[in-house]
C-alpha cells in the first residue's frame, strides 16, 4: 500500500505540473485570436489598428447575433470553438449590406472545424500546395523547414518580400480576383475579389501574426487593407472562446464544462478508491500434497481387486504388522478393505516408549 500511495502521490504532481505547464503556454489565448500575444497570434495587429485610430471591435457572440453595421469581419483561423449553426446566410446578409470580410485561412490540412464551411459560403474552392510529406528523416526534416517569399505580382525587391512557413492547402481565386501576394511559383496565396455589395480578402492567417507582422512587407499590407476596406474592424473572438457573460451560448457551455469537470472528479475518486482499498485480506496457497499412506493404500487395494486376491493381501497386511510389533492382536482381515484395515491396525497398536 505504502507503493501505491507514493505512485499516486508523484502521478499527481506531474499531473499539476503538467496543467500548470499548459495554462502558461495558453495564457496568450488561442492561435488566431487577436488577443493572443502568441507568435500565431493576431494581438500586434489589433493594436497597430487602434494605434492609428481604426474602430475595434471584439464579438464575443455568435456571428447571427453581433453583425449589424456595415464593417470589415476578421475572420481568422483556427478556430478554437466549432460553428453549430449555418455561416452562409449570416456571411451573405453582411456582404450584402455592403460590409467586407477578411478571411485568414490556417492553410491546414484537413481543414479546422468552420474553415471549410466560411469558404464554401464565400465561393472559394480549396487547392492543393504542396505534396504529401515524405517518410525519410532528412527528406522530412527539409520539407518541414521549407520557406516561400510571398511578393506582390511583379515585385523585384527582396524588401517587399515575406517569409512565411510553407503549408499545405489554400483557396483557388475567383477569376475577378486581384492578387495581393503570389508564392516563388506565381500562385496567388492572397487576393481580393468583390462579392455582392461587399469586398473579400482572403490571406494566410500567419501572414499578419505576431511573428509575421514586424517585417515592413508586412506592415504595408495591414496599412494597405486598412485604408482599403472600411473604417471599423470586428475581430471574431468568440470562436477563440470569448463569450459575452449574459450570452445564453455561453451559460450552455459553462453547465456542460461543469457537468464535464464533475464527471471527471466522480471518475478520478472512484479510481483513487479502487487503489486504496485492499484487496481481501492476506492469505497463502495451501501446500501441494504430492502423495500419501492413504492414496498409496487405495492404489494398492485397487491392484489386488482386480488382480482377485485382495483376502490374501489383508492377511499378509496383518503378519507384516505383527512382525513389525508383536504386540498387535490377531485378528482377522474378513472383507475389509486394505485402507480401513490399515487404520484398524494403526489404531491398535500401542505407542512407543521413549528412551
Amino acid at each position: 500500500m505504502k507503493r501505491d500511495r507514493v505512485a499516486l502521490a508523484i502521478l499527481a504532481a506531474v499531473c499539476v505540473l503538467l496543467v500548470a505547464a499548459l495554462a502558461r503556454h495558453s495564457r496568450g489565448g488561442g492561435n488566431g485570436s487577436a488577443q493572443s500575444r502568441a507568435g500565431a497570434g493576431w494581438a500586434a495587429a489589433r493594436l497597430y489598428l487602434e494605434a492609428r485610430g481604426t474602430p475595434v471591435e471584439l464579438i464575443d457572440r455568435p456571428l447571427a447575433e453581433s453583425l449589424g453595421a456595415p464593417r470589415v469581419l476578421a475572420l481568422v483561423f483556427p478556430w478554437q470553438r466549432w460553428e453549430l449553426l449555418e455561416v452562409r446566410p449570416t456571411l451573405q446578409r453582411h456582404l450584402q449590406a455592403g460590409g467586407d470580410i477578411l478571411f485568414a485561412y490556417s492553410g491546414q490540412r484537413p481543414h479546422p472545424a468552420g474553415e471549410g464551411r466560411v469558404a464554401e459560403a464565400l465561393g472559394l474552392d480549396e487547392t492543393s500546395l504542396r505534396p504529401s510529406a515524405p517518410l525519410g528523416p532528412f527528406a522530412w526534416r527539409a520539407f518541414a523547414r521549407e520557406e516561400w517569399e510571398l511578393r506582390p505580382p511583379g515585385e523585384a525587391n527582396a524588401s517587399r518580400a515575406i517569409r512565411l512557413r510553407a503549408f499545405a492547402h489554400g483557396f483557388a481565386p475567383p477569376t475577378d480576383a486581384t492578387t495581393l501576394l503570389a508564392d516563388p511559383q506565381g500562385r496567388p496565396l492572397a487576393f481580393a475579389f468583390r462579392r455582392l455589395r461587399g469586398r473579400v480578402v482572403v490571406l494566410p492567417a500567419a501572414l499578419l501574426a505576431n511573428g509575421s507582422i514586424g517585417s515592413p512587407a508586412a506592415a504595408d499590407l495591414l496599412e494597405t487593407l486598412r485604408t482599403g476596406l472600411l473604417g471599423a474592424w470586428s475581430f471574431d473572438e468568440y470562436h477563440h472562446g470569448l463569450t459575452a457573460s449574459g450570452a445564453a451560448a455561453s451559460v450552455g457551455g459553462r453547465r456542460v464544462f461543469d457537468l464535464w469537470l464533475v464527471h471527471l472528479a466522480v471518475a478520478y475518486l472512484l479510481a483513487l478508491a479502487a487503489l486504496a482499498r485492499p484487496f481481501g485480506p492476506v492469505w497463502s496457497d495451501p501446500p501441494v500434497r504430492s502423495g500419501s499412506a492413504a492414496t498409496f493404500l487405495r492404489g494398492l487395494g485397487e491392484v489386488h481387486r482386480r488382480l482377485g486376491h485382495e483376502r490374501e493381501a489383508a492377511a499378509l497386511l496383518v503378519a507384516r504388522a505383527r512382525e513389525l510389533d508383536p504386540r498387535t492382536p490377531a485378528r482377522d482381515p474378513g472383507n475389509a478393505g486394505l485402507l480401513s484395515l490399515a487404520q484398524a491396525l494403526a489404531g491398535e497398536r500401542a505407542p512407543r516408549r521413549s528412551r
